[in-house]
């Protein structure tokens, strides 16, 4: 029996020729595209290196939310001194994906690729792989996908190397999808690469981080529309990507970028620096999911989200700011601030919101009747300054703004009254945005 990953050189050759027959296919109406609507399906990337016991609890917790998760099943990279790849092959938490009941698909990240047959032969050979763990593991599969940031002038290229992939894993039935940048739509070359597939994920999250100045987004809402838009107009099934993450991106003082950080810490910024933070902004993408739910083009076959909230993670979304934007809600922001009876009083500020939102920058406690302040001190980097009848606590000054996570707290200081302290009924408190 042949092994379905053999005769890639003939694969390649085969490649040659289904990028010919692609010529032939009809050609997309040039009348408005069709449209549809209805909730979306919705699917998660899972994108962890690293299984730790934050990653398998969020997974069994919030799977349930969506039709697949999509895990980094492996990451590659050809070097140019090096005959063969470099290979990132996580330790998935098989048990905890079980647990889950959900089926999940497998993306392979070609962070670098190499020669053609021997990108095919490995990339092939590393889904089959992952497939055989999952029946082994008796883990559903749903689909494969290839995530390869191609230089734009080389999508044949790429689709040489994507024909060979498809044909060693059609015995598996399962489809195979490829992420794709919206600057790859008006290539030439582009409606013939997504012709090999079973569809594309248009990640709208692309950005540039070359100009200082611009709005500071992972996502532009406007750009989001258009590239869907003209996604649409080709005619091929696709799904879109958006983003939960933020960023930060260095600045020399002549405007040049320097650098960026996605994952928690942050580049040793030479001095003179300036940071900037980008945000996927939560109220712009639930209105985005809120118009395409009552209206999209009928190829758009839903949404994967970039990525599932991990526990502990510093520039990700919390879960219930994804479940929100999930539903079609602008996620609530809310403030409160709660008291310790007795004296000293103890105050502390919790976000009881759906955002992750920045600390205020100033909160005023305010009071009537008796209780005059004896002493009163901040904590927690905040300082505070007293009048008769309040205290204002303010924020430290900070490059970036420090963020709370939902159904969390800080604490913001005490008060000493010189007699007994004020009841809550007589105690107001203001937030200063």
């Amino acid at each position: 029996m042949k092994s379905p990953i053999s005769n890639f050189k003939s694969a390649l050759l085969l490649g040659c020729v289904a990028a010919l027959a692609s010529c032939d296919k009809p050609k997309p109406s040039a009348s408005a595209p069709a449209t549809t609507s209805g909730p979306l399906v919705q699917r998660a990337y899972l994108w962890q290196r690293d299984w730790t016991r934050q990653v398998s609890q969020s997974t069994v917790a919030h799977a349930g939310a969506f039709d697949t998760l999509d895990l980094l099943a492996a990451q590659i990279e050809w070097r140019e001194s090096a005959s063969e790849p470099s290979l990132v092959r996580p330790a998935i938490d098989w048990p905890a994906l079980r647990a889950t009941g959900k089926p999940v698909g497998f993306v392979v990240r070609v962070q670098r690729a190499g020669e053609g047959a021997a990108v095919a032969e490995t990339v092939t050979r590393l889904l089959l792989d992952r497939l055989a763990e999952a029946k082994a593991e008796s883990v559903s599969v749903a689909e494969f996908q290839i995530d390869y940031d191609c230089p734009q002038k080389r999508l044949a290229d790429y689709q040489g190397w994507l024909v060979p992939i498809r044909e060693g894993l059609r015995a598996t039935g399962l489809p195979l999808r490829i992420t794709t940048l919206p600057s790859w739509l008006g290539e030439p070359a582009f409606a013939p690469l997504v012709d090999t597939t079973d569809g594309y994920v248009l990640q709208v999250h692309s950005f540039d981080l070359t100009t200082l100045g611009k709005t500071p987004t992972v996502c532009d809402p406007a750009m989001a529309r258009d590239w869907v838009a003209r996604a649409a107009k080709l005619g091929r099934p696709f799904h879109v990507a958006l983003p939960t993450y933020r960023c930060l991106a260095g600045y020399a003082p002549d405007g040049h970028c320097l650098g960026m950080a996605a994952d928690a810490g942050s580049p040793p910024w030479p001095p003179g620096t300036r940071v900037l933070e980008f945000t996927s902004d939560a109220t712009a993408l639930a209105n985005l999911v809120i118009e395409w739910t009552k209206e999209r083009p009928a190829a758009m076959q839903g949404l994967y989200w970039y990525r599932l909230p991990i526990e502990g993670e510093s520039r990700n979304w919390r879960w219930p700011t994804l479940a929100a934007v999930m539903a079609g809600r602008v996620p609530v922001s809310k403030w409160e601030v709660r008291s310790t009876p007795g004296n000293p009083t103890d105050f502390v500020l919790w976000n009881t919101g759906e955002n992750d939102d920045p600390l205020p920058s100033a909160i005023r406690v305010t009071w009537s009747g008796s209780g005059q302040v004896a002493v009163a001190d901040a904590l927690g980097g905040w300082s505070c300054q007293t009048s008769t009848d309040h205290v204002e606590f303010h924020a430290a000054s900070r490059g970036m703004p420090v963020r709370l996570a939902p159904g969390n707290s800080v604490p913001l200081g005490w008060i000493r009254y010189h007699e007994a302290p004020p009841s809550d009924r007589m105690m107001s408190y203001e937030i200063v945005r």
